[in-house]
């Protein structure tokens, strides 16, 4: 079974963009895991994480679940399939990081942006290098 990960930071990813990371993996057994990443820009304090939390996961299965089904819906005829859908509070990398750890993540897809320029400030090189360090044997950093 191979291991996607797609973390979504941006409301506007698509099915679209979502279908150009899955389809290459499509003749293997599947696990696609959808991590929606928020974060306060401000750091706010536990207690004020703690008091925003229901707004943040509401945002991320508004986001999220149509997600899911659309991928689902999409996949149907794959027998090994399945979708997982997670949010998380921390720094994009953070998130990342420990999303590889708990679902033994294969595969990571980011979005790209279309400038160079973007995408530095997307990720930047050495987090991608970070991340791709923290993967199995064979990593593999995909950009979508």
């Amino acid at each position: 079974m191979k291991n996607i990960l797609i973390p979504i930071t941006d409301k506007k990813i698509s099915i679209t963009d979502l279908k150009k990371t899955v389809d290459p993996y499509r003749s293997e057994a599947l696990n696609v895991v959808l991590l929606y990443i928020s974060k306060c820009k401000d750091r706010p304090t536990e207690l004020m994480i703690s008091a925003l939390r229901d707004t943040f996961e509401d945002d991320a299965l508004a986001v999220l679940m149509p997600l899911k089904r659309e991928l689902l819906k999409e996949y149907n005829y794959l027998s090994d399939f399945s979708v997982i859908t997670e949010s998380s509070y921390k720094s994009k990398y953070d998130s990342i990081v420990e999303a590889i750890d708990t679902y033994q993540v294969d595969v990571v897809a980011l979005t790209q942006d279309k400038s160079t320029a973007g995408l530095k400030k997307l990720l930047g090189l050495n987090d991608k290098d970070r991340i791709e360090s923290k993967l199995s044997a064979n990593p593999h950093v995909v950009l979508v």
